[in-house]
């Protein structure tokens, strides 16, 4: 009788520790997917607020943002070779610029680029906003990832995670005086 009751204890403490690890594995894979997320997120908004020509805000339903941004490769996808006249770069005459549109449906955010397929680029995002500043020269996003896993009873438990941009436009054209 009293074998089976440690027995017993035995296996309900090893049938717990197991079951806490599990959690704490599924805990830190979904903290490194979220990190993933938010870095893609971000260096994708970086590369292409900074090759941007134009940003604006989207006018339709779920587009976020939309960019020109120059062509940088032929058909045959080789890099161009660009030319410098009176102080500018030009990437061909001929040459129109690339639509990077950034939209929103329902948790996730996609970015398509030109007449290509839209990719999913991050998920469980929960807002995103966007603001141009300092006379169109500067744009701030703001990206805020709700929690994928929280102790359900935790009071003090994270509401979200939150992803600051701050981007120069660097190639904002200005007249030279």
């Amino acid at each position: 009788m009293m074998t089976t009751v440690v027995a017993s204890l035995i296996i309900a403490s090893l049938v717990s520790a197991a079951i806490a690890m599990q959690r704490n594995l599924a805990a830190g894979d979904d903290y490194a997917t979220a990190k993933c997320d938010q870095m893609r997120v971000s260096d994708y908004l970086a590369l292409d607020l900074r090759r941007a020509l134009t940003v604006t805000s989207g006018t339709n339903a779920g587009t976020l943002l939309v960019l020109t941004i120059p062509d940088y490769y032929d058909s045959n996808k080789q890099p161009r070779v660009p030319t410098i006249s009176n102080d500018v770069v030009n990437y061909g005459s001929a040459i129109a610029p690339v639509t990077v549109l950034y939209t929103k449906s329902g948790s996730s955010i996609y970015r398509q680029e030109g007449s290509n397929a839209a990719t999913e680029i991050a998920s469980n995002v929960s807002d995103f906003q966007i603001s141009v500043q300092d006379l169109n020269k500067v744009v701030k996003t703001q990206i805020i990832f709700a929690p994928q896993f929280s102790r359900p009873s935790s009071a003090d438990a994270r509401l979200a995670t939150t992803v600051f941009n701050t981007t120069l436009l660097r190639n904002k054209r200005r007249d030279r005086s």
